[in-house]
């Protein structure tokens, strides 16, 4: 039974990657070659325009950083 139901598991997964993911995968590099993307473009952070917290007007000068810092 355990047997089975890996070897079901197995299938599924190798099935769903074939399918979906690599074929994801081909579609954004092609994308991204399309575009003339380079790795070190994809690495770069994004940087998202902030509000002012007085008159709730987006400030230029100010920017909150797209990766989210983790509170201790």
């Amino acid at each position: 039974m355990n047997s089975n139901l890996k070897n079901l598991w197995n299938f599924c997964y190798d099935k769903v990657r074939s399918k979906v993911w690599l074929k994801r995968c081909e579609f954004v590099a092609e994308l991204e070659k399309e575009r003339g993307l380079e790795k070190r473009d994809l690495r770069k952070r994004k940087e998202i325009p902030t509000k002012d917290k007085d008159d709730d007007t987006e400030s230029d000068n100010k920017y909150k950083k797209g990766k989210k810092q983790r509170k201790i």
